[in-house]
């Protein structure tokens, strides 16, 4: 008898949150300035309505921002929900101090909540400038390892390594959560 593993069904909404999109910048001050971009699809056949509840907290306690955003989408389209939230310089991911927020959306179509995303954030600002990475403004001394998903981590990483470099085929979404969680560097080739 053949069997193809664990199956799930999943029910979308008819209006449903496609993708979750931010940006970083550091500001004048230190603090971290995200802007959150959240595309939102429409498949009913008729205009509709959706209220986007969203709240970013840190540690689980420190709100750094909440809100609504209201939409109202005619038949099969889409749009962009957007805000920006203020994070102050020591809630900011960093390899020494791997802060990570929460952020927690609800999506309620007339009244009655449809959709609930949760996802886990390292907030930072990542530029490379001139052959070198900066994280939050501040140069990063990179001492990167291959990954190899067959030994463990800490195994690879051992004293000297700060990163790991894997191909995209191998960079799971566990394995970038782990590298947040952990305050490791994960470069995809």
């Amino acid at each position: 008898k053949p069997s193809i593993g664990d199956v799930v069904v999943v029910c979308q909404p008819v209006i449903r949150i496609r993708d979750i999109v931010y940006s970083t910048r550091i500001n004048d001050s230190g603090e971290g300035v995200v802007e959150f971009a959240i595309p939102v699809k429409c498949d009913a056949l008729n205009p509709k309505s959706a209220t986007i509840n969203y709240i970013l907290r840190l540690n689980d306690t420190t709100v750094l921002a909440r809100g609504k955003r209201e939409i109202s989408l005619d038949m099969r389209r889409e749009d962009t929900v957007r805000f920006v939230a203020r994070v102050p310089k020591e809630a900011l991911w960093s390899a020494s101090s791997p802060q990570i927020a929460t952020l927690d959306l609800d999506n309620r179509i007339n009244g009655r909540a449809s959709e609930f995303i949760r996802r886990n954030i390292g907030i930072r600002a990542a530029d490379l400038q001139h052959g070198r990475l900066y994280v939050n403004r501040r140069a990063v001394d990179l001492r990167l390892t291959d990954y190899d998903p067959s030994r463990s981590l800490d195994e690879q990483l051992g004293t000297h390594a700060n990163g790991i470099i894997c191909s995209a085929d191998v960079a799971t979404e566990a394995l970038l959560a782990e590298g947040d969680r952990r305050g490791i560097y994960v470069f995809v080739r």
